[in-house]
């Protein structure tokens, strides 16, 4: 019976070890995949074209009066 739990333990402490190397570059890849899709759903895509059409601002002489 002890045989059996020895290899029993043995190969639990290999998957354990297996599982704990592969964890912290899955998550590494999963955050960077998230904050990819995160920036480049907030950039925001202006035309020149259209900004051609927006209201242009025309500096004032400043009031001497």
């Amino acid at each position: 019976m002890n045989l059996i739990a020895d290899v029993y333990e043995r190969e639990l402490d290999t998957q354990v070890q297996v599982v704990s190397t592969l964890i912290p570059p899955i998550v590494m890849v999963v955050i960077a995949v998230s904050s990819s899709r995160r920036m480049s759903q907030s950039l925001v895509r202006v035309s020149p074209w259209k900004m051609s059409n927006s209201v242009s601002f025309t500096p004032r002489s400043p009031d001497l009066t």
